[in-house]
């Protein structure tokens, strides 16, 4: 099993103690390098994930020949929410709730989702389906 590294951008609740001497959630933002599963044919767990990719290219072939594609938003999100959630390796307690906080931003899903898409999975799935 192939993995890459990835730097992410989220908003975390950290608790810190204020010049009053309270203590109090403050959100921040925290950079994790985060390890990924790479795109694998022969992964078996990752089945049900290619085949959901895969027809986002449905009937997309002509589109593809002459560099006109254009993929749903709603597609994108969702390819990228499942990405996260089976892919991300979260072994640690530390890793696990990086990955919750992770989900719960919609800025730091769509900036991962943009590499995510133009960088491992249209590069992945385009020389099956193109040839």
């Amino acid at each position: 099993m192939g993995t890459f590294e990835k730097e992410i951008k989220f908003l975390s609740k950290t608790l810190k103690q204020g010049e009053d001497g309270k203590t109090e959630w403050v959100e921040e933002t925290k950079t994790v390098n985060a390890t990924f599963k790479e795109l694998d044919r022969t992964d078996r767990s990752q089945r049900a994930l290619c085949w959901y990719v895969l027809g986002m290219f449905k009937n997309k072939q002509e589109e593809i020949k002459n560099n006109t594609l254009k993929l749903n938003e709603e597609a994108l999100s969702e390819i990228t929410d499942k990405y996260i959630e089976e892919m991300m390796i979260a072994e640690t307690p530390e890793a696990k709730s990086d990955k919750t906080e992770f989900l719960k931003d919609n800025i730091g899903v769509v900036q991962f989702g943009v590499y995510l898409i133009y960088d491992k999975v249209l590069p992945f799935f385009l020389k099956l389906i193109v040839a």
